[in-house]
């Protein structure tokens, strides 16, 4: 069914029904051709409750015709298809909608009795209304893959939720191009709700945990603007399930491992409670935070614990996709064994003598211990070949693992050192990391080892309003590897890129977070508008790509 429904893709409003007189070839060899529809081809003021037959040259193998016939749009009970010697008879278990042009295609799985399939896919257009409707819409859905069980769904959109039309059976329908393209046509004028979904199971309804590519936009058709060619959607498949607890293990005296069934990090709102079950007194906590080695555990860390059983709680553990978990009870036993871990940096990034860093480089220093907050800004310091103190910020949401953010740029082929003081550098408990004065040093890039990309991004009025974000995707890692934001007048600059081949791709940044968000269908949010430009641009050293552009729609 698929293949048949993309080959129509290409014959879509190129070619319709027609008459042409039987074969007298032989019958082994000549494939079946229409020669007599009811009603006929681009027919109006068809009536509501008529049958449609299509009548063959020669007659057809029954068993072929089952899932070959479809109607467009799709009546809300189906459709009835028999077959009676060379002809096939539709039925509608509804009356037709009234004022609206149907398509009829006829797939070429179609056999005759010889095993002929027709050479082409059959499509039949007609109107129970005074017209034949032409409007249409085009586009794409980015597929980074196969477009294997890929449909594109649409829906006439009113006043309707649209969470209620995403588990409604679509009426309209056709499925991806090997490239991700749709073409929906002979669509009346008003607004639709158009969306891709990987289909597997054939319903024409989105269930959650399938991949669906969410409109950033009802799409509205009118007299003046009939086509709608350049739809861009991209996939994403929701995560609805907040993180399941499957174990918890004091680790020692003063270390607890939760372990979830996924992916999780802490957020602002996590809190912990634990009191000894015995004694009926709280066990301090003193911080909490992801494992840098496991991204499924979150490490609780405590006052010294005692050879009891524990209760308590934790709230506010959140997935990649924001999924927070309610409270979840906590019950485990406690261990007297001593952390026998000495307090050390583990890594950094960038790396000691790591080259051709980025100016954007944010620095993360790992360490085998929890580490007191407050002692940080006094004890590890970024400097320059000079010895200048780079100014920035500590973001501390990884107790083990926390980063710095320079306020600005880092200046081109610099030499920058770290610089740590375990002296002066704690754990949470108070300990000293060391005595000594450490030192990890990178170089960041060359200036002239990079180009950029200057151009101009076509973005409606509709669309205006929220920063427009244009990314250089490299096009042998297919990795995002510069961005800028457009100004009011659409001109956009990526500066830094090294040389090499990239395509473009913009998003308008509705929510402002800098990250481009797919939408989302209880509640119901659209995703935010997106497009590419998948013609290669070439980036040289020391030179600006100048005259890109990209466009929404």
């Amino acid at each position: 069914m698929r293949l048949v429904l993309l080959i129509l893709i290409a014959f879509l409003f190129t070619q319709c029904a027609h008459k042409v007189a039987p074969s007298g070839g032989p019958e082994d060899k000549t494939p079946p051709v229409l020669v007599q529809t009811e009603p006929d081809s681009f027919q109006v003021k068809v009536p509501r409750s008529a049958a449609i037959r299509l009548i063959f040259s020669e007659k057809l193998q029954e068993s072929s015709v089952s899932d070959q016939v479809w109607m467009i749009p799709e009546p809300s009970n189906g459709i009835q298809v028999t077959v009676k010697k060379n002809r096939i008879m539709i039925q509608p278990r509804d009356s037709l909608l009234p004022d609206l042009t149907y398509q009829v295609i006829v797939g070429t799985g179609v056999k005759d009795r010889h095993g002929n399939p027709l050479r082409q896919p059959v499509q039949l257009i007609f109107s129970t209304g005074e017209t034949i409707d032409s409007a249409r819409i085009e586009g794409q859905v980015l597929l980074d893959g196969s477009s294997e069980h890929w449909v594109i769904l649409a829906h006439a959109f009113r006043d309707e939720a649209p969470e209620s039309l995403l588990s409604r059976k679509a009426a309209y329908f056709l499925p991806l191009a090997q490239n991700g393209s749709f073409r929906l046509g002979a669509l009346r004028y008003g607004s639709y709700f158009v969306y891709g979904l990987n289909d597997a199971n054939g319903d024409r309804q989105y269930q959650v945990g399938e991949a669906v590519a969410f409109p950033p936009f009802p799409v509205s058709l009118t007299e003046q603007q009939p086509d709608f060619r350049r739809l861009i959607l991209k996939p994403v498949r929701e995560d609805m399930q907040a993180p399941h607890l499957r174990a918890i293990q004091a680790v020692n005296a003063r270390r607890i491992l939760l372990e979830f069934d996924e992916a999780v990090g802490c957020s602002p709102s996590t809190r912990v409670e634990l009191v000894d079950s015995l004694r009926q007194t709280p066990l301090g906590i003193l911080g909490v935070s992801r494992n840098p080695d496991n991204e499924r555990q979150i490490l609780i860390f405590t006052e010294p614990q005692q050879n009891d059983v524990y209760t308590g709680w934790i709230t506010g553990i959140c997935d990649t996709s924001g999924n927070s978990t309610d409270t979840l009870h906590l019950r485990f036993t406690g261990t007297a064994q001593p952390d026998t871990t000495p307090p050390a940096v583990v890594h950094t990034r960038p790396e000691h003598g790591a080259e051709d860093v980025p100016y954007h480089a944010t620095i993360q220093i790992t360490f085998s211990q929890p580490v007191d907050t407050a002692t940080v800004p006094t004890s590890i310091f970024l400097l320059t070949g000079k010895k200048d103190t780079v100014n920035g910020r500590w973001d501390f949401q990884n107790l083990l693992q926390p980063v710095f953010k320079p306020d600005s740029i880092l200046a081109k082929g610099a030499l920058y050192q770290i610089v740590v003081n375990e002296g002066t550098l704690k754990t949470l408990w108070g300990e000293q990391f060391g005595d000594s004065v450490r030192s990890y040093s990178f170089t960041t890039i060359d200036w002239a080892e990079l180009g950029e990309i200057e151009g101009t991004v076509d973005c409606p009025d509709s669309l205006k309003g929220a920063p427009i974000v244009v990314e250089a995707v490299a096009v042998q890692s297919r990795r995002v590897t510069g961005r800028g934001v457009a100004d009011s007048t659409g001109a956009f600059l990526i500066p830094f890129l090294p040389e090499g081949q990239y395509t473009l791709q913009a998003f308008v940044d509705r929510n402002k977070n800098g990250r481009w968000d797919g939408g989302r269908s209880v509640p119901f949010r659209w995703a935010e508008p997106i497009t590419v430009n998948p013609d290669p641009l070439r980036v040289r050293k020391r030179w600006t790509t100048q005259g890109a552009t990209i466009r929404f729609y």
